[in-house]
């Protein structure tokens, strides 16, 4: 008699394999998953450091063209922290409007047409027109139809500034040196947060309502020297 019994695999050995391979995928696809977040965190700190250099050897060129006699950099207008603020140089001007009054239902801030509140610019300003005192007693608040330049992009993504704080460190009839710190960053409410030194910060990731990997801010120092306008 021929014993026609073949052995095969038994259901719990089957059971344990798909046990294992379910739970290798899984671990597979949770480290997909965190992986992808670590790139976009990279990206995005790596966008916000690429625009603080670029707007850093902005201000450095022009500072550096400057004469100290020609600069004015009125006082922030608005509260606390939502604020507009500008700096003129006698060719060029910088102005912006942080990221607590872009996020107020209807900020008082600089515009461009319309209503339209701009983030930070670069405009050519050789009168210091924006930094002039009006008959209203107002400075300008609209850039409309001057010549500007947007200093912060952030591939599709809304970037603002938290905080713009420039001092006069010393200066002469045309040379002087400055320093001034800016905060820039990622511009969602529900992302961001102060501590009790009123720093921005991201809120943890821990944090449901916020979308950490998509956050970022830095802080940055510039110390600036004018040099004279060029001829």
């Amino acid at each position: 008699m021929i014993n026609s019994y073949k052995k095969g695999f038994t259901l719990i050995e089957l059971s344990i394999v798909m046990a294992f391979l379910s739970v290798l995928l899984l671990a597979i696809l949770l480290t997909t998953l965190q992986m992808g977040k670590i790139y976009t965190k990279g990206l995005t700190n790596r966008n916000i450091n690429q625009i603080g250099r670029d707007l850093g050897d902005s201000l450095r060129r022009d500072f550096l063209t400057a004469s100290s006699s020609r600069i004015v950099i009125p006082s922030a207008m608005g509260s606390g922290t939502a604020t507009s603020g500008r700096i003129c140089l006698g060719t060029v001007s910088y102005v912006w409007n942080t990221a607590d009054l872009l996020n107020q239902p209807n900020p008082s801030a600089i515009t461009r047409g319309a209503g339209t509140p701009i983030v930070f610019e670069r405009v050519v300003d050789p009168s210091n027109r924006l930094c002039t005192v009006q008959v209203s007693g107002d400075y300008v608040s609209d850039i409309s139809g001057m010549t500007s330049t947007s200093l912060l992009t952030g591939d599709g993504r809304s970037l603002a500034v938290y905080e713009l704080a420039p001092t006069l460190l010393a200066s002469s009839a045309d040379d002087g040196l400055y320093h001034i710190k800016i905060t820039i960053g990622t511009n969602d409410p529900s992302t961001t947060e102060r501590d009790a030194s009123q720093s921005v910060l991201c809120k943890p990731p821990t944090d449901d309502s916020a979308d950490f990997n998509y956050c970022s801010v830095a802080d940055f120092d510039i110390t600036l020297r004018t040099g004279g306008e060029v001829k």
